[in-house]
């Protein structure tokens, strides 16, 4: 979407144009149908886990007008009565009367569950790396319960680190049960939903688009009422006023209009069927699993919160502004197939870089997870409802591996990061954290085209500077003295000669120190222990270079040979070849 921002008065045209986007997130309350599955599933992996630790859980569930089915595969020492804990579970949530179409205390409950796969079993008991490559390290040998991949995600758009569509979506259905239950709006019942737009330009939310919120209520309420109801008690209760914008923002109330039927017995709700609202929003990809009713070596579940501790402490950690992390298993193996880090843009190092410093910092293995978040607890019922992320009280939003991430990146102390472990949104680019990147080596050719010098070689001088750097000869004779190997310079034209010129005095005049010379108070030219040439020799040289070099020898190198080998050279030119 463009929007366009005119020109002041007595203008023409278009003084600005920006590129700004719309980004969309939902939320349903604990009363829709297919949370009320989740819920139930949670609270059976809850009852279990609190018994057997050991616990091998798939629940899943099925609500429909007057039914609920219970089916999936447990094994455990344990013992819970599901028909009791799924009543329960439904009155919990509100559905407690026979006209809301649905009742904890005359719906039927059917069950059938049985025991998890031998083979899914062997392969989590023992891993590959266990059983295959015998490996004998104790958190190598339970591999993950299924294949897959799973994504975690972290932006600083909100305090919570998520993204802000999303957070406002679960603002306004968490707001909608409070009103609801505390008997502020008694009229409404448990099913609802909510839904959000942001505008962006760029990565920046600028204001909320658009709110939908539909609410299950009573039918002797008035539309008119519960619209002006919602949008004062709710929406301007749950979203910031600095989001909503007069003129811009548009509120949706229940725009299909009545909702006296909502929950089971309007429609059939499934465990696993709200992937997008228990996860980002559609912020990022999701894998494609769900968590409700699965317990932790259920990779889908443990190894998705893992993705988010991981994201999470990335840019709490002041390394990026936004952090996506992927994994991905092979069902029975302990160490995951892939791992990787992608920041957008927003990192302050490589996304490489920071994958490689992820990888040193943290264990996904299943083991490694469930032992580092102590997932063996039943903490599981909470999650089935208005996210599983970016609520305090759960241990995958810990940020307790900042200091260990900022160590491993060599960015420990640095200003910009000690604000961000402040809560300060930290939008650092790489050179404001790193420093400018290092002033590129000036290829050689810059410097050719002094044709007033009289050089050695290019390559002689490189050699000659090179040999004079790395001597340092201790025997020195007359006090010691330092030796500098000059180069004979006459005055060059400007431009890109001075360049040259400055070019060969500096690698010329690196200092070497000399070795005592026989009969001379001055050490020879690089390399120190080369041997001095006659005065005859010397001469003939300078003589044929004044008559044949007339220019830089870098530029026409065969010109460099001539005092070598002059008759040759005679030959050549009166032949008219170069």
């Amino acid at each position: 979407m463009l929007y366009y921002q005119g020109c002041p008065e007595g203008g023409i045209g278009v003084k600005e144009v920006r590129a700004l986007r719309l980004v969309t997130s939902e939320s349903v309350t604990e009363g829709h149908p297919d949370k009320l599955a989740d819920r139930i599933s949670d609270a059976i992996l809850d009852a279990l886990i609190a018994q057997d630790k050991k616990a091998r859980v798939a629940a899943e569930t099925l609500v429909t007008t007057g039914l609920v089915f219970v089916a999936g595969e447990i094994t455990t020492e344990g013992y819970v009565d599901i028909p009791n804990l799924v009543r329960k579970t439904v009155r919990e949530v509100g559905y407690t009367r026979a006209k809301y179409g649905f009742d904890a205390d005359t719906c039927a409950v059917l069950t059938a569950i049985d025991e998890q796969s031998p083979d899914i079993a062997g392969g989590v008991n023992l891993s590959y790396e266990w059983r295959v490559l015998k490996s004998t390290d104790p958190l190598d040998r339970v591999g993950a319960g299924d294949q897959g991949l799973m994504f975690g995600y972290a932006t600083d758009e909100t305090p919570e680190l998520m993204p802000l569509p999303i957070t406002l979506a679960h603002r306004l259905t968490m707001r909608l049960a409070e009103v609801r239950k505390t008997g502020l709006l008694p009229y409404l019942r448990p099913d609802g939903k909510a839904q959000v737009t942001v505008v962006y330009e760029g990565d920046k939310p600028l204001y909320v688009k658009t709110v939908v919120v539909s609410a299950q209520h009573s039918p002797e309420v008035e539309q008119e009422q519960l619209r002006e109801d919602l949008i004062r008690e709710v929406v301007r209760q749950a979203i910031p006023p600095e989001y909503l914008k007069d003129g811009e923002t548009e509120y949706l109330i229940n725009p299909s209009g009545r909702f006296i039927l909502g929950g089971p017995h309007a429609d059939t709700g499934l465990t696993g069927r709200k992937i997008i609202v228990d996860t980002y929003g559609g912020a990022v990809p999701h894998g494609g699993g769900a968590f409700s009713g699965k317990d932790p070596t259920k990779v889908d579940r443990s190894a998705s919160y893992y993705a988010r501790y991981m994201a999470k402490n990335i840019v709490a950690a002041g390394l990026a502004r936004r952090a996506l992390v992927e994994l991905a298993y092979a069902i029975g193996k302990a160490r995951p197939v892939s791992l990787r880090v992608e920041t957008f843009g927003t990192g302050v190092l490589p996304d490489e870089k920071l994958t490689e410093i992820a990888k040193k910092v943290f264990d996904p293995r299943p083991l490694a997870i469930i032992e580092e978040l102590d997932l063996l607890r039943p903490i599981y019922t909470p999650t089935s409802a208005y996210g599983h992320f970016g609520r305090p009280g759960f241990p995958w939003e810990e940020t307790d591996r900042v200091e260990a991430l900022r160590r491993e990146a060599g960015l420990w102390g640095h200003p910009m990061l000690a604000q961000a472990s402040m809560g300060v949104s930290v939008r650092a680019s790489r050179k404001t954290l790193l420093g400018p990147s290092p002033r590129r080596k000036p290829r050689w050719g810059t410097y050719l085209g002094a044709a007033s010098t009289r050089f050695f070689p290019l390559r002689l001088a490189r050699y000659m500077a090179s040999s004079a750097r790395r001597r340092r000869v201790r025997g020195v004779s007359v006090g010691r003295a330092s030796a500098t190997p000059k180069l004979a310079v006459i005055r060059a034209t400007g431009g890109t000669a001075m360049a040259s010129t400055a070019r060969r005095r500096r690698s010329a005049r690196r200092r070497a120190w000399g070795r005592g010379v026989s009969g001379r108070r001055r050490a020879n030219s690089s390399p120190p222990r080369r041997t001095a040439r006659s005065l005859r020799r010397r001469w003939a040289s300078r003589r044929w270079a004044r008559a044949w070099s007339t220019r830089s020898p870098t530029s026409c190198p065969w010109r460099s040979f001539t005092a070598l080998k002059p008759s040759r050279s005679r030959r050549t030119r009166e032949r008219g070849r170069p």
